[in-house]
């Protein structure tokens, strides 16, 4: 029984971790990205894990490595890239949702909880039913 209870946990851990994440508005607007860009001290700083939305409307991940005067440099997909922070007209910062992160430990805990107290209510009904035999 233990190992069912380890294996349930795990998994709701798992596939709920994605849950605790979200992403936070930097700059919307393409003046917004270009002040957060240019100032260094602020905003931007290598390592971080962002999602650029480009002028052409499409979304770009980019694990950054260096803030440049007129550009953002770091990798997406593998690959290394520099966008020019002209083309850039939202930043993102994927972070950890603190709230997000207590509701899951919460809830994780309740639905073991309730596991436990069913599992040992099944227990003793099949003790009970044998000592009545």
């Amino acid at each position: 029984m233990h190992i069912f209870f380890r294996c349930t946990s795990a998994a709701l851990i798992v596939s709920m971790l994605s849950g605790c994440m979200g992403m936070q508005v930097l700059a919307d607007g393409p003046r917004d990205s270009a002040l957060l860009a240019s100032n260094t001290g602020a905003g931007l700083k290598a390592g971080m894990t962002l999602s650029l939305t480009l002028k052409n409307g499409q979304r770009q991940p980019l694990l950054l490595s260096k803030v440049e005067p007129t550009a953002l440099v770091g990798t997406s997909n593998g690959q290394a890239v520099r966008v020019d922070i002209e083309q850039i007209t939202r930043i993102e910062q994927r972070e950890v949702s603190s709230g997000k992160t207590t509701a899951l430990v919460i809830g994780i805990g309740l639905g073991l909880a309730v596991l436990v107290a069913a599992a040992r209510g099944a227990a003793a009904g099949q003790i009970m039913d044998g000592a009545s035999n």
